[in-house]
C-alpha cells in the first residue's frame, strides 16, 4: 500500500493498515515533519477510531476533557448557557469529546507507525493504473508502484483533483485568527462566576464575531 500524506489521516491509515498486516509505505511532500498547527477537537467518533488503533490511552495522556461548554456575551460577561459535555459524550456516544494540540496528535500516530518507511520531499503530482499496479507519480520524476495508493495529501490534493476535479477556493467572507496562549496568561475570569481556567470550552459570543477557547493539554 502506497500512501500520499503523512498528516492526521495518513498516519492513522498506515497505523490501521499495518496491523492489519499490509505492508505501507508513506510519501509526504514537507522535507520535514515538524510541530504545525494549533488546537483541534477531536468527537467521540474520532477518539473512537483512535481506541480501535489502540492509542485511546495515550490520547488522554496529552489531550484536554473539558466537563462542559459555556458561552458568555462579548461584552458583559454574562453567561448565555452552559452544556454539560464529558457526562454528555461518555454515556451518549460511549466516547469521550476531547481538544488537543495537533502536533500532539500528530507525533503519537507518528510513534505507532514504528519502522514503515516514510519519504519526504516526495510531492506526488498524480496516481495512475499501469498494467494492473497502481502507480504514484512524483514531481522530481520518480514514481512508485503498489497495489493500492491512498491519496491523503491534503487540501492541496493532487489525487483528488486528478480523479474528481478541484475547484478554486472560494472565500465566504469568513477569516478566523487562531493562536496558542499559555495557561498562566489567560484571564481568571470571564465574565460573574466564570472562571476560564476552569476544565471547560469557553464561547464569547458577539455580534457577527465569536471567540473560542479550550485547553490543548491535560495538567
Amino acid at each position: 500500500m502506497a500512501i500520499v500524506g503523512a498528516g492526521i489521516g495518513g498516519l492513522a491509515a498506515a497505523v490501521a493498515l499495518r496491523q492489519r498486516g499490509f505492508e505501507v509505505e508513506i510519501f509526504e511532500r514537507s522535507a520535514e515533519l515538524g510541530e504545525v498547527g494549533a488546537g483541534l477537537q477531536i468527537g467521540p467518533n474520532g477518539v473512537k477510531v483512535l481506541r480501535a488503533l489502540g492509542l485511546e490511552a495515550e490520547l488522554m495522556k496529552n489531550a484536554f476533557e473539558p466537563f462542559s461548554i459555556m458561552s458568555v456575551t462579548w461584552d458583559e460577561g454574562r453567561l448565555r448557557f452552559r452544556q454539560p459535555l464529558k457526562a454528555i459524550a461518555r454515556e451518549k456516544y460511549g466516547a469521550p469529546y476531547m481538544s488537543a494540540h495537533r502536533a500532539d496528535l500528530h507525533t503519537m500516530l507518528h510513534r505507532a507507525i514504528g519502522d514503515t518507511r516514510l519519504t519526504l520531499d516526495a510531492a506526488c503530482i498524480g496516481a495512475d493504473t499501469v498494467n494492473g499496479a497502481a502507480v504514484a507519480r512524483f514531481a522530481d520524476g520518480t514514481s512508485a508502484e503498489a497495489d493500492i495508493v491512498i491519496g491523503a495529501d491534503g487540501i492541496r490534493s493532487a489525487i483528488r483533483a486528478q480523479y474528481f476535479g478541484d475547484g478554486a477556493p472560494r472565500f465566504t467572507e469568513m477569516v478566523a485568527w487562531r493562536c496558542i496562549v499559555p495557561m498562566e496568561c489567560v484571564p481568571e475570569r470571564i465574565g460573574p462566576a466564570a472562571k476560564s481556567r476552569s476544565p471547560m470550552a469557553s464561547i464569547l459570543a458577539g455580534s457577527g464575531r465569536t471567540a473560542t477557547s479550550s485547553a490543548t493539554r491535560s495538567a
